[in-house]
């Protein structure tokens, strides 16, 4: 639980960094705004391939 916790309160901080540029599709670990394009917009599904590997 902590760990769901923590990335619930650094989501949070990221979409009120990110403004308008969120879209919230009520993800628990949705893309974030690192190396966002101009085009692109975070907050959707992250890339399964980036994920597996981090």
């Amino acid at each position: 639980m902590g760990v769901l916790k923590i990335q619930k309160e650094r989501q949070d901080r990221e979409k009120d960094r990110l403004g308008e540029a969120w879209t919230d599709h009520d993800l628990v670990f949705a893309r974030d705004g690192w190396r966002l394009r101009a085009a692109d917009r975070a907050g959707g599904p992250q890339d399964p391939d980036k994920v597996t590997a981090r």
